[in-house]
Formats: structure tokens, sequence, C-alpha cells
């Protein structure tokens, strides 16, 4: 590699220009097409995302990119990168970005970089850098490109501290001049691009270890779990959902999926059949007059009847509790909450009501269980606890 084709960092004056060639670089991403699918208005709304993105990298990381003009974008954190604030997010400019998508488009990818966070647990525990995006212009890919950007902060600061680099890319081939496009962990953690492990049974119940996970599938005995945004399911998967929950709700399920509205799902298959499912959407609930809080609500946890009292149920829980960390707070309604508290959910014993635009509608039979995340914030668990009407199911 010579000097002419080293990476070098990227100025502040050259943002738009960066943020332009990430936009072509992933117009054809199915997370971008998630957000929009209209490819022209996608490529004209992703370039505002990336200079969001672009912001904070230079401000809590390293941005590097090609030497005189932009071709490729690679976006690095350190070890120990802080999680984004919202005082980053103000800095960032991500209220524009809102201002400007709109609220639809704004909610999936909010409803992405969420599950994204969810899919950092997967990443090893011991310090690294994190490649978060990393992009080639469309007519410079294929010339290696990639691979020189996505090398950058291994030059000057591996060799001399063994920090290792974690490559944010859906696949390998990437690194290697291949035309595929580039993208980032999530396309292939979120959406399970590719072939799964393999891991030899060891009998009927869910295996304790925390298992492989290759291609954003978590590989645990003869179990596969993924955690899936709901816009990502193809007719097949959605019809093993909804098959699925009417063998254990006894009812018609067929307008689910309709009535749910954007949601995210923890699938869990065995020898290609799906035996356990939970699904949760995004809410705000209230604490008294405190502020709101983002929550993860749980809905449909369910295992086959034929698998029930063999674990699965707590191996699904278990899941959503790890992929809900970005929120303040996890939620359900039970008939069993025996089941729950025991895995370290809370009843709320203060009264509830409903945000309704004529004021509050109070609930007094509804009393739902909480699950504490890394970012709960101190609760009173006695005091009045709201959430924002629902048409078809308030609570």
């Amino acid at each position: 590699m010579t000097l002419a084709t080293l990476p070098v960092p990227l100025g502040r004056d050259q943002l738009a220009e960066a943020a332009q060639v990430l936009g072509r670089a992933f117009v054809g991403d199915p997370p971008m097409a998630y957000c929009f699918p209209d490819a022209q208005e996608r490529a004209r709304q992703l370039p505002i995302f990336f200079a969001t993105m672009l912001r904070h990298g230079l401000a809590r990381g390293q941005v590097w990119t090609t030497p005189g003009a932009v071709q490729g974008v690679a976006i690095w954190f350190p070890p120990a990168a802080p999680a984004m604030t919202e005082a980053d997010l103000g800095a960032a400019g991500f209220a524009q970005v809102a201002k400007t998508w709109g609220v639809a488009p704004f909610e999936r990818m909010m409803t992405i970089l969420l599950g994204m966070e969810a899919c950092h647990l997967d990443l090893p525990t011991e310090a690294h850098w994190h490649l978060s995006f990393l992009g080639v212009a469309p007519e410079a890919q294929g010339t290696g490109m990639c691979g020189r950007c996505s090398r950058a902060p291994m030059r000057p600061v591996t060799p001399a501290t063994s920090i290792p680099c974690w490559p944010a890319m859906s696949r390998s081939t990437n690194a290697s001049g291949s035309r595929s496009s580039p993208s980032m962990r999530w396309c292939r953690t979120t959406f399970g691009y590719g072939r799964c492990g393999e891991r030899r049974s060891r009998g009927s119940g869910p295996p304790t270890e925390r298992g492989t996970v290759t291609n954003g599938v978590r590989t645990m005995a003869h179990a596969q779990i993924a955690v899936r945004p709901a816009g990502t399911l193809n007719h097949r998967e959605r019809a093993d959902v909804i098959a699925l929950c009417e063998s254990v709700f006894a009812e018609d399920l067929s307008g689910f999926f309709a009535a749910l509205g954007e949601s995210w799902h923890v699938l869990v298959r065995c020898d290609d059949a799906l035996i356990g499912h939970a699904c949760w959407i995004a809410r705000q609930f209230q604490v008294g007059d405190g502020p709101l809080l983002p929550t993860a609500y749980i809905k449909a946890v369910a295992v086959h009847p034929d698998r029930q009292g063999q674990g699965w149920g707590t191996l699904v829980l278990r899941h959503v509790a790890e992929a809900i960390g970005a929120y303040a707070l996890g939620a359900l309604l039970t008939h069993r909450p025996e089941f729950y508290t025991r895995l370290g959910w809370a009843q709320w014993r203060g009264p509830t009501a409903l945000r309704t635009a004529t004021g509050l509608l109070p609930t007094p039979d509804k009393h739902p269980l909480i699950v504490r995340t890394p970012r709960t914030p101190p609760l009173d668990l006695a005091a009045l606890l709201t959430a924002e009407w629902r048409a078809n199911e308030p609570w």
C-alpha cells in the first residue's frame, strides 16, 4: 500500500461530500429500503442521515477517507466509546433528520438503530474498535477501496496497542474488494442473511450456553434464535408466527400483523420449525408527572404446546431482555405473573391510566409487569403509571 493510497482523516469541510458518497453506497441496502421503499426518495434522503452519523463520528470517534476526492468512508469508534446521549443526538442533527424525513421513515430508522444496539450484545466483550459504517462510491467498488478504508485505525493504533478491530460489514468479502454493496453489521445481524452455523443437538430442551452467532442468527445446540423487525419477515415467516400464536392462544389472529404495526420479533426455531416467539412495539409510559419513558411493550409470548415446560419460554424472554436494552423500560400484561416474576419482572402496584385527547382514562383492572433495563431510572412501583391510548388495544 503506497502513501498515495493510504486512508486519511476526513476533514470537516468534506462532510457534505462524504455524506453523498455514503448515501450512494447504501442506497441498495435492505434496511434503507425499509425506511424509504421509493428508490428516488431514498437517494435524496440518505445523505441527510449520513451527515448526522459523520458529525457524531468526527466528535466521538474517527472518520477515514481517501486522499483527494472522497471515494470511500469509514466511521470508527474506539474502545469504551460512550453511547449516544441526547446532547450527542442534538449536536449531530437528528432533530433535523426527523423533521425532514417525516414520522414514518424516522420511526423505522430509530427502530432499526435500537435493534442495532441490541445486536451489539453479540460483539466480543474485550476492548475493540468498532467499524460502524463503511461505504464506497459505486464507481470505486471492486478496486480494493473498501479494504483500505476498513483498515484505517489498524495502521496507527492496533500494532502498538494490540487492540482488535471488529469490522461492521454485511459480508466479509467486502474487505477484499468485492462489488457487493458495503453495509454495516446490522444488515447482517438484523436481517439474517447467509447460512447460520450448526451445533450438535443435545436433547429436547433449550441449551444453557450462549452458543454461536453467524449472520445474525444465534445457534444454541439445535435452536436458532433471531431478532427481526416485522418489515423484514416474509410471507412464510409471518404465517409461522400466526400459526404458532393461534395454537397457543386459541383465537383467530389473521389480523395480527396489521393490528400490531411497527414491531420487533424474537423467533426461536428448532429443526426449521418455529417453536417460540415474542414481539414488542414501541410505546411511551409515564410514571406520575415524570418524563416519558421509551418502553418496549411485549406481546404474543408463545411457545408451541408440545415444547412447553422445557425452558423455551425462559429462553425467549432472556433474548427479549437482551434485545430491549436500549429502551428505558420493558412491560407486558399477562394472566401468569408468577412465570415472569421469577425471571426478574415486577408487578406494577400503583394505579394505571391511559392518556387520551380528553384526559386520563383510569384502568383500575390493568397492572402490567415491568422489567428494568440498563436505562431504567429509579421507579416508584406504587405511583400512577400511564400509557398512550391505542385504538386497537389500549393496553
